[in-house]
């Protein structure tokens, strides 16, 4: 009995996709080998190799900490930079595994080194009003400290007169500064110069820091000429130094 074959030939696009289905077996297959290595094979050979005792890095330099990590046979990794306020800058903060762990020869071992203490700019706040001095050291870093009050003839009132530490110097981070605001002009109580001399009136004006202004003259049988029987502020009013006291004198 003769029996026939039937030859099936694939047009070539066919062919291809063959090809590709032959290759993606075949990268499967390497995947799936690699795979089984790393989680099986490797793992025995690595829990099967010599174990040492991670030295304690916290406190020294990166130089002092390489040296020991040639010694126990370990890797330091490039080691990250945090501010810090305690330890000194340079020196190890802390380290990954921590001092005493058990671990493989060729470990590598993770530290964090202090670039020392955050320091912050000072900025220039006289002159502001309390808010914007207040977000200004905010901006920097800082904050408004102790906030007293004085007299100013040259700064509008609520304005910083003067701050603490001047502008351009440097703070720990988080510092404060204190500030003097300006309560504008500085007041004193008018004296009462009334029922005294002209004379009189402009030396107690001048004691308290007052000039004689304007003075007005009227006649009156109740007080002696020359004598002073109104003043203008009154002696209830609160003036700045300097400010005319007008007068009106006996004629």
């Amino acid at each position: 009995m003769h029996v026939a074959y039937l030859h099936v030939m694939f047009p070539p696009s066919q062919e291809r996709r063959a090809l590709v289905l032959r290759l993606s077996l075949a990268l499967a297959g390497c995947i799936g080998v690699f795979v089984l290595l790393d989680q099986l094979v490797l793992p025995s050979v690595v829990h099967a190799g010599k174990t040492v005792t991670v030295p304690s890095l916290t406190g020294k330099t990166v130089d002092d900490a390489l040296q020991l990590m040639v010694q126990n046979d370990l890797a330091l990794v490039q080691p990250r930079e945090q501010y810090s306020d305690k330890v000194p800058k340079g020196r190890i903060i802390s380290q990954l595994p921590y001092a005493g762990a058990l671990v493989k020869a060729g470990r590598r071992i993770y530290v964090t080194v202090s670039k020392g203490i955050e320091m912050a700019t000072v900025p220039n706040v006289r002159g502001m009003n309390l808010r914007d001095a207040r977000m200004a050291m905010m901006r920097a870093g800082l904050a408004i400290g102790d906030i007293s009050y004085e007299a100013s003839d040259s700064v509008e009132a609520n304005r910083v007169l003067a701050q603490s530490t001047p502008s351009g110097q440097e703070l720990s981070f988080g510092s404060v500064c204190h500030v003097v605001v300006s309560s504008g002009r500085a007041v004193v109580a008018v004296p009462d110069v009334r029922s005294l001399t002209v004379q009189q009136a402009s030396a107690a004006l001048a004691a308290s820091g007052f000039l004689v202004g304007r003075i007005d003259y009227r006649s009156s049988s109740a007080f002696a000429a020359n004598t002073v029987i109104d003043q203008s502020p009154g002696s209830d009013s609160l003036a700045a130094p300097g400010t005319l006291i007008n007068l009106t004198v006996v004629r």
